[in-house]
C-alpha cells in the first residue's frame, strides 16, 4: 500500500511538472529523488514493514509504462503533437527547439528530430514504392 501510495505521489508531481511552461527532466529527477528520500525515511522508520527501494522503483516504472496510465496518455500525446507538426513541416528550423521545449522535450528535442526525420524518409520511400497500388485502391474504392 505504501509503494502504490509512493507510485501516486511521485505521478502526481511529474505530471504537475509536464504542465508546466518549461517542463525539464531536471525537475522531474528531483521529484523522483525526493520520491526515493521519502521512501527511504519511511523503510526506516517502519523497518519491519519496508519495502526494498528497488521494489518501489519497479512499480513506479510498471505504472508509468501502463497505456492506461495518465502520464503515459500525456506524454505520448505531446510525443504525437510534436511529431505531427515537424512531419507537416509547419515548424520552422528557428522555432523548432522552442515548440518542442513547450511540449516539454527540450533535453531531447535532438531524438524527436530524429524520429520525425526517419518516419520522412520512410513515407517518401513507402509513396514511392507503392504510390500505384495506393492509386489502384483510390480508384476502386471511388467508382
Amino acid at each position: 500500500q505504501q509503494s502504490a501510495a509512493g507510485a501516486k505521489a511521485l505521478r502526481d508531481s511529474i505530471v504537475a511538472i509536464l504542465q508546466r511552461p518549461s517542463p525539464s527532466v531536471a525537475a522531474i529527477a528531483e521529484a523522483v529523488q525526493l520520491a526515493m528520500q521519502n521512501t527511504q525515511a519511511a523503510q526506516s522508520s517502519h523497518a519491519a514493514a519496508a519495502v526494498p527501494s528497488i521494489t518501489l522503483v519497479s512499480s513506479m516504472v510498471s505504472r508509468v509504462l501502463s497505456v492506461r496510465d495518465s502520464f503515459y496518455r500525456l506524454v505520448s500525446g505531446r510525443l504525437e503533437a510534436a511529431l505531427t507538426q515537424v512531419l507537416k513541416g509547419m515548424r520552422h528550423d528557428a522555432n523548432m527547439e522552442q515548440f518542442l521545449g513547450s511540449l516539454g522535450f527540450t533535453s531531447t528535442s535532438d531524438n524527436v528530430l530524429s524520429i520525425a526525420e526517419r518516419l520522412q524518409r520512410l513515407s517518401r520511400h513507402n509513396r514511392a514504392v507503392h504510390a500505384t497500388r495506393y492509386n489502384e485502391i483510390l480508384s476502386s474504392l471511388l467508382n
